[in-house]
């Protein structure tokens, strides 16, 4: 109905200069108006520009105010013309939320006297709330501090508005939209002379792909895979230039012996809830450049490390990670020798 509208207007009529101000003239959604605008536009049937605005909406409160009347004119009809009423009674007969805010403005307004008793100071007032926020939805402007007022209540807001300005024809207008044919049926190609198809869009991406992701333990492991023939020589030089005779994947209570000498460093590799060590590293020499190393320990194996005291081996750079490391022990000690040689 609304791309009908729009194909209608623009065949007999000027540009359309606003698409909100449209949709209010025809009767129409202005989200249908876009959206045809969008599709219309598309095709080539139309040119239009896109326009951007600020609007103020009623909020929830704001509409039930603007229907009802507000809260401080409900309190003031609500207390007789001659003489005053009590508080506690005028409480009990008007709605708990409408008594709080209507006496609060009544008051502010000085519309009535507060009490124990409860009375007019005037005689006739104006529910210039009311009036306000019926402007606000047909469209008017109002000043800023009836403007500010209303904000500071909850009852409007500012939301960011999104239309079309200079909707005129395009280099394919036609009073009606032709169907298109978008795909290659049987049909279509035996039709192919009288029907318009879709052109393709060569420079389009295509739907993106659901790619995997690999864990940082398996980039380490990856990044050692060697064929068995290198694997081999690798770890028998790694044996060879490993300046102690112990195993170095021996437990952290395993009794050692010469290995807490000072002309080495140690690191271990812990469970985090420090019941077992699962590789350590004894005896690697000063010489290396241990921050480097440490810094990329911590980077490839995403461990957390600190430098602790051994009673037998001295100071030991401790990494605590998680259990399933220990499928990676090779792939740690390998990992530091290879660091080594950076």
């Amino acid at each position: 109905m609304s791309e009908a509208a729009i194909l209608g207007f623009l065949h007999n009529n000027e540009p359309i200069l606003d698409s909100g101000q449209f949709a209010a003239e025809h009767n129409l959604d202005h989200d249908e108006v876009k959206n045809a605008i969008k599709s219309l536009q598309g095709f080539l049937y139309i040119e239009a520009k896109e326009l951007k605005r600020e609007t103020l909406v009623l909020t929830d409160g704001g509409k039930k105010y603007a229907a009802e009347g507000s809260p401080e004119i409900h309190f003031f009809s609500a207390i007789p013309e001659e003489g005053s009423i009590s508080k506690d009674d005028r409480e009990k007969k008007l709605d708990p939320s409408v008594f709080k805010i209507g006496s609060t403005q009544a008051a502010k307004k000085r519309w009535v006297a507060m009490g124990k008793q409860v009375s007019r100071k005037v005689q006739h007032v104006e529910d210039k709330v009311k009036e306000s926020l019926l402007q606000i939805q047909q469209g008017l402007e109002l000043d800023k501090e009836s403007l500010n007022s209303l904000k500071t209540r909850k009852l409007l807001v500012t939301q960011g508005w999104m239309g079309y300005s200079d909707v005129e024809k395009g280099p394919n207008y036609a009073p009606k939209r032709k169907i298109i044919a978008t795909d290659l049926t049987r049909e279509n190609l035996h039709n192919w002379k009288e029907l318009e198809f879709k052109e393709y869009n060569f420079n389009a991406k295509g739907q993106p792909l659901d790619a995997g992701h690999l864990h940082p333990l398996l980039k380490v492991s990856a990044s050692l895979s060697f064929c068995p023939s290198d694997q081999q020589s690798f770890m028998s030089e790694l044996d060879s230039q490993v300046p102690t005779a112990f195993d170095p994947f021996a437990d952290a209570n395993a009794e050692d012996s010469g290995v807490g000498t000072k002309e080495y460093v140690h690191i271990r590799v812990q469970q985090r809830n420090g019941r077992k060590s699962l590789t350590t590293v004894q005896g690697l020499k000063k010489e290396y450049i241990y921050g480097n190393i440490l810094k990329d320990l911590k980077k490839e194996f995403c461990c957390n490390g600190t430098l602790v005291h051994d009673s037998e081996l001295g100071q030991v750079h401790v990494f605590f990670t998680a259990r399933y490391l220990i499928t990676l022990r090779k792939s740690f000690v390998a990992t530091v020798h290879w660091l080594q040689t950076q």
